[in-house]
């Protein structure tokens, strides 16, 4: 197991869900996307594109599952780098069929791909959302 890749992983989603809680008790967050919260999820898109560059998909064998999912939520909150989030949909589905990533991380990640090009969902995650179909 990758420890130090895990640790990172596990740090990237601790800052996400700090910024999220600080600016979600200001009001700031339910304002539009919030340039504090934009500016994190694109550190962290860059740190997890280097790591799929590197090792491929951060699966549950090398880093463990809550760091694995760690690195689903990175990738679904990578809205403002849809290339990535195109990339590594084939990558993840791959780890999905080899049982180092959680089915429904594909599906949800599919979903948001399709929910910001206007495409009709695929399996429905994001029912209720303004624009979702």
């Amino acid at each position: 197991m990758n420890t130090e890749l895990k640790q990172r992983l596990l740090e990237m989603v601790k800052e996400d869900q700090r910024v999220r809680a600080r600016l979600a008790a200001t009001g700031e967050l339910f304002r539009g996307y919030a340039s504090k919260m934009a500016e994190v999820h694109r550190h962290n898109a860059q740190e997890l594109e280097s790591v799929v560059e590197n090792v491929g998909w951060p699966g549950k064998s090398v880093v463990g599952e809550e760091a694995s999912n760690a690195a689903w939520l990175i990738l679904q909150h990578a809205i403002g780098n849809p290339k990535l989030q195109r990339r590594c949909l084939p990558i993840l589905r791959e780890a999905v069929a080899q049982g180092e990533a959680e089915p429904a991380h594909a599906a949800y990640l599919e979903d948001r791909i399709c929910f910001f090009e206007r495409r009709p969902q695929r399996y429905g995650t994001l029912i209720g959302t303004k624009t979702g179909r």
